[in-house]
């Protein structure tokens, strides 16, 4: 299981490949990251706050991810988008250079009500349902 590690590797490549080394025979890999192939990177561009250089080294497309699996012998049998209203406030901080002494993980930002919170996280959800999310959990099995 790579939960939000897999962006952290030098060669993704290489460590999918030692991954599926391990595998059980009729297992699977889970790959859980930021994703480029999303709205709100589209958006925000370089204040999308998922990109988090320089501990991010790589963040991939959906279409990378399904290509970086078959190069090593792995398809993709599922995807879930499960990104949340974080999205958006962090990387509206980052473009309103508001990030300043902010921990990365921030609970809640002081600027936005309670009812616009759950608001952004409504449309977080409708971002998902249409696999336009900014992250997302790929399940990778041997083809």
């Amino acid at each position: 299981m790579f939960h939000h590690s897999f962006e952290h590797v030098a060669d993704p490549m290489a460590e999918l490949a030692l991954a599926k080394k391990a595998l059980a025979p009729g297992g699977s890999i889970l790959i859980r990251m930021p994703t480029v192939s999303s709205w709100a990177f589209q958006r925000y561009g370089a204040a999308w706050f998922q990109l988090d250089a320089p501990r991010h080294l790589t963040i991939a497309s959906r279409l990378g991810v399904e290509a970086l699996a078959a190069q090593v012998g792995l398809r993709v049998s599922s995807v879930i988008d499960d990104s949340t209203a974080v999205q958006f406030w962090r990387s509206d901080q980052i473009a309103a250079d508001l990030d300043a002494g902010r921990p990365p993980q921030a609970v809640r930002p002081p600027e936005l009500s309670a009812a616009e919170l759950r608001t952004l996280a409504h449309e977080a959800v409708k971002l998902n349902r249409a696999a336009a999310g900014d992250q997302a959990a790929w399940v990778l099995r041997e083809e």
